[in-house]
């Protein structure tokens, strides 16, 4: 099972009960979000970060490309 959400409760929730999580995080996020697709803060958190401020779309084809790429595995 995966969780796939935004910052909200349920990415912290899932990631904190040791759940396979990725998170679509916004281009200007807070100070827990860093620069890496993961953070120290939930370590089985896989991180996707808006590439351009408003914009979503390459995000989500970087998201399509590792579910893809995982299932394909």
């Amino acid at each position: 099972d995966m969780c796939i959400s935004t910052d909200t409760s349920l990415l912290h929730l899932s990631s904190t009960l040791n759940i396979k999580t990725i998170g679509l995080i916004s281009k200007c996020c807070e100070w827990r979000w860093t620069r890496d697709t993961n953070t120290i803060w939930y370590p089985n958190i896989l991180i996707f970060k808006q590439l351009t401020l408003l914009k979503w779309k390459d995000t989500l084809d970087l998201l399509r490309k590792h579910i893809l790429n995982t299932w394909n595995d």
